[in-house]
């Protein structure tokens, strides 16, 4: 994969920019509000983080503080426009949808009817107040290996708190994770990951604070399990303890799930059929019948295959075409 080399930074292009990197890209602007390459690099680390709208708001800065790689700015505030018109479109499908099923509740009163779509759990979850929304300065994202589950809260460029590591605080506990990040502007992020998919071992378990992220890595207790998801306890059937049963009127119980499936190889037919057929028996031929068998079929042009040494060895063979068909020379 491809290297890029931002500042004194070498990275691959498919990971995210240094923590150091993306600093020293703001203090260059602080610095320098012309720094066009400034700019360009710190529009295009916000547009791999999907911050669209602070990547169109860098680039457009660049475009009119900047007379160099305008054609390249402009390209990438084109990007960014269409990343957004996307985002206001869901946002508006998301609002109409509040509001057709906000005019249900209120129709429904106090009390559902029976056999209405919305359930008397939902009218009641529909009546809670709405929560504060979070700060717009933080991403989520999560992997896993064999043995852990990496969980990475990203800040957004200029919203770290430069040479802190206090703004972030991390609780691990055996089934959940608690996480407070206080961010340059003064707001604060809280995310709570509960109940975790799977059982973690809490002595193993660690998490690092930086100014650009958080980084928590969970150890699995029973390594090499899979979690399907991050949050959300495993069901019993995800992962069972002994083999399925199996309907049998054996007295001795038979495990199924031991036996071995052989795939039916499948057969070639036609000219490929033809043409296995050839191959096996030049190659168990021994060495007079394997000159029998190239000697007539390169001078008959293909149309006779001799296993006979003694027969063919001596003369020049003739072509045999099928019946109904004449044989001509290449070139003729």
């Amino acid at each position: 994969k491809a290297t890029v080399s931002v500042l004194n930074w070498s990275f691959p292009s498919h990971q995210t920019m240094p923590d150091a990197a993306a600093e020293q890209l703001v203090k260059r602007l602080e610095e320098n509000d012309k720094d066009v390459l400034a700019y360009l690099l710190k529009g295009q680390a916000e547009f791999k983080a999907e911050d669209y709208k602070a990547a169109d708001a860098t680039f457009e800065d660049g475009v009119a503080k900047c007379e160099a790689l305008l054609k390249t700015l402009n390209m990438w505030r084109r990007k960014c426009a269409t990343h957004l018109k996307d985002e206001e479109e869901q946002k508006a499908a998301v609002e109409k949808r509040a509001a057709e099923e906000a005019a249900a509740v209120a129709a429904l009163g106090s009390v559902p009817p029976a056999g209405d779509e919305l359930t008397a759990k939902e009218v009641e979850e529909a009546r809670k107040p709405e929560e504060a929304p979070k700060p717009a300065g933080v991403r989520m994202d999560w992997f896993q290996t064999a043995g852990n589950v990496t969980v990475t809260f990203y800040i957004k460029i200029g919203q770290q708190i430069a040479g802190s590591t206090d703004h972030g605080k991390v609780a691990i506990k055996e089934d959940s994770v608690d996480v407070s990040i206080t961010l340059k502007d003064g707001s604060e992020y809280t995310h709570t990951v509960a109940p975790l998919y799977g059982k973690i071992d809490l002595a193993q378990s660690t998490h690092v604070v930086k100014p650009m992220k958080v980084e928590i890595t969970l150890v699995k207790a029973s390594a090499g399990e899979n979690w399907e998801k991050l949050e959300g306890r495993a069901t019993a059937d995800v992962f069972p303890d002994k083999a399925a049963a199996y309907p049998t009127s054996s007295k001795k119980g038979k495990d199924w799930t031991r036996c071995e499936i052989e795939e039916e190889e499948e057969k070639p037919e036609g000219n490929e059929a033809l043409n296995k057929l050839f191959q096996d028996i030049y190659g168990k031929a021994d060495d007079d019948t394997k000159r029998a068998m190239m000697k007539s079929f390169q001078e008959s042009n293909g149309t006779v295959l001799s296993t006979n040494w003694g027969e063919v060895g001596a003369k020049k063979v003739e072509g045999q075409p099928p019946k109904g068909m004449e044989e001509k020379k290449w070139g003729a």
